[in-house]
């Protein structure tokens, strides 16, 4: 687990003691609705190349979800969404997740477990920019974790050097919301997709963005969308009924 990771659950839950177990994939449980579908291809693309690699279990060993136990007894992450699901939908033999316990809560009522989680941020209740939603409306597996475009583009522009990768929880997500409510989806065009990445990361650049965490300026960086784009399913964004009045 990440240093800041750590910290961060420090602050938010004292007195953890962590372990790490290996589950499987339909023990775990969502603490958020949405993955960037885009983004978690590209795990699952990672993953088929080390697991014909020999590599797999030394690549998820080193992927490990914190995870909280629920009074249902299964382990709800509040990383690894986009990695868990990535494994799920790979074509690989070994379907287990490695998770470090914080703390057992399946003494708990479901009032009082999703009392604890929301009162430390440790749930993610918007749906495409919707919410705060109820926690009884998560996804009960990471399979039915549904996609936020916004999340996927965020991805793209960070790929690409438009901001930083920095320890701040759902750091994507809130790019993603920042370009969902200045960038308006219309289609899935190949030409549509080079458009919509050029104005993200456009934006990223710009001062309106200074505010957000990870913000980085790279004046001299040319924008060239083919390493992402190129490579993109354009259906994989989905119709235009998809982009359909979000904010």
């Amino acid at each position: 687990m990440k240093k800041l990771m750590l910290l961060f659950l420090l602050v938010r839950c004292p007195f953890i003691f962590a372990y790490a177990k290996w589950v499987d994939l339909d023990r775990l449980a969502p603490t958020q609705m949405n993955i960037g579908l885009i983004a978690m291809k590209d795990k699952v693309q990672k993953i088929e190349k080390k697991d014909r690699e020999g590599e797999l279990l030394k690549y998820l060993n080193k992927k490990i979800a914190p995870a909280f136990i629920g009074p249902d007894g299964r382990y709800y992450i509040i990383d690894r969404h986009h990695t868990s699901r990535a494994l799920y939908e790979a074509k690989v033999s070994f379907k287990r997740f490695k998770v470090d316990i914080i703390k057992d809560l399946s003494h708990l009522s479901w009032d009082e477990f999703f009392g604890f989680m929301q009162k430390r941020q440790f749930l993610y209740l918007y749906d495409q920019g919707v919410g705060p939603l109820s926690p009884n409306t998560l996804p009960k597996y990471i399979w039915d974790l549904s996609d936020d475009p916004f999340r996927s583009l965020s991805w793209m522009v960070r790929e690409r050097g438009g901001f930083k990768k920095v320890d701040i929880p759902y750091l994507e997500f809130i790019w993603g919301d920042f370009f969902r409510k200045r960038i308006h989806l219309n289609g899935h065009e190949q030409c549509d997709l080079d458009r919509v990445f050029k104005e993200a990361f456009e934006l990223s650049q710009s001062d309106e963005a200074s505010f957000l965490p990870g913000y980085s300026t790279k004046k001299q960086h040319k924008i060239s969308t083919s390493v992402v784009i190129d490579q993109l399913d354009p259906i994989e964004w989905g119709g235009p009924e998809r982009f359909e009045d979000h904010e």
